[in-house]
């Protein structure tokens, strides 16, 4: 994250490249964001997925009602506010 940080601040004149880290080389600089990002795709998360949808998002039990929930725009913005 710190090199991301410092590439900005380079790339918007704020900082000048005084001890800066960035690499020399383009294309590992130019992958360096897409290797960051790409990591939360590395894992197969289809079995949490399978168990998710087999326990919470089941059917309710007959006679059963599900519970409806009602946020208003007021109550979002409440909570974002705070």
């Amino acid at each position: 994250m710190r090199r991301a940080w410092e590439a900005l601040g380079l790339m918007s004149g704020h900082k000048k490249l005084k001890g800066a880290t960035l690499s020399t080389n383009t294309t590992d600089y130019a992958n360096e964001p897409t290797h960051f990002y790409a990591r939360f795709d590395s894992r197969d998360f289809s079995e949490e997925w399978r168990r998710v949808t087999e326990t919470l998002l089941t059917t309710l039990p007959a006679g059963e009602e599900a519970e409806v929930i009602s946020v208003t725009e007021h109550q979002v913005m409440k909570e974002l506010k705070a």
